[in-house]
């Protein structure tokens, strides 16, 4: 690992995978203004998780707000359009909700997702959902995971959420 700062750029793609690297402290996914707007979201995030019964999951922003290019098109995070937030939960009692209540999880037993609106309002996640949407002015989805390494094989993720 190498401590580096580069004088004419504060965000840059590194690496054979391209990541999204930032100079300095603090360090957010892109489409939040600030630190206090990234920390104003994840507080609501993990108050609506606790309100559902979810307490003590694990949040990881994945997609183009980390990555900085869509997976699909390439693009640049929000050049032409508005892009949405993709947040992965790793919590296992909502993994084994979503299969018991016969949602289909991925082949490896590990991930549900993008949740369906039915699945998310199941979850008793509707309301934070629509909610952290507004705050941000953009979609913002949900995936499911079992474990931590579940999450972190999905080459996208590569932002820990602050916890409140």
């Amino acid at each position: 690992m190498f401590n580096f700062t580069v004088d004419t750029a504060h965000t840059f793609y590194v690496g054979m995978d391209g990541w999204l690297v930032h100079n300095g402290t603090p360090c957010f996914p892109l489409g939040f203004k600030s630190q206090g707007q990234y920390q104003q979201f994840s507080g609501q995030l993990y108050a609506g998780l606790s309100r559902a019964g979810f307490k003590g999951s694990e949040v990881f922003f994945q997609g183009s707000a980390v990555t900085g290019r869509s997976f699909e098109t390439g693009a640049a995070f929000d050049l032409g359009r508005t892009s949405d937030f993709d947040i992965a939960l790793v919590n296992s009692n909502m993994l084994e909700k979503l299969s018991q209540a016969g949602y289909r999880v991925k082949a490896n037993g590990s991930a549900v997702g993008p949740l369906t609106p039915e699945q998310i309002e199941y979850l008793g996640l509707g309301v934070v959902q629509r909610s952290l949407s507004t705050q941000a002015g953009r979609e913002v989805n949900f995936m499911v995971y079992g474990s931590s390494d579940a999450a972190r094989l999905k080459t996208s993720m590569r932002m820990l959420n602050p916890k409140p």
